[in-house]
């Protein structure tokens, strides 16, 4: 489930340049999701506004972890997300830990069995920013060069 789950959260929090392609991402996204988790995610994109960032920034995101918890339906995920926007020439990188709720559905039904096969599906998530602070590469070279003074 480990490859599943990078590339939804690959899916879900990258913000490309083109439009088209963050289209298809969520399209792909959403066809791996329940009813809730359908719902858990379009409230939270709504409310991150998301979509804003389409035009004036993009944000690549690395998956450092997948770790299955106990019971084994659920997966910490645990990823950066670095942010540049537009004309500002600075980055800023974010971490972020999420649980993410696997269930697998069967189904006869012909058009998802040739986008879900497996018949994998997200039916819980939740994310959010680690307790870090937001760095930019800038504020990460400051931090390790001051030395303390008594």
């Amino acid at each position: 489930y480990s490859y599943f789950i990078r590339q939804f959260v690959q899916d879900i929090r990258s913000v490309p340049l083109d439009e088209v392609v963050y289209n298809k991402q969520l399209s792909t996204a959403y066809s791996f999701l329940t009813k809730d988790g359908a719902n858990i995610l379009t409230a939270r994109m709504e409310a991150e506004n998301r979509v804003q960032k389409l035009h004036n920034a993009t944000v690549q995101v690395t998956i450092n972890s997948v770790i299955p918890m106990e019971g084994g339906k659920s997966y910490q995920v645990r990823w950066s997300e670095v942010e540049y926007r537009a004309g500002a020439g600075k980055k800023e990188v974010t971490p972020y830990t999420g649980v993410f709720t696997v269930e697998q559905i069967k189904t006869d039904d012909k058009e998802k069995l040739a986008v879900n096969p497996l018949g994998l599906y997200i039916k819980d998530l939740r994310w959010e920013r680690d307790t870090e602070t937001k760095t930019t590469p800038d504020q990460k070279n400051d931090q390790q060069t001051k030395t303390p003074v008594n």
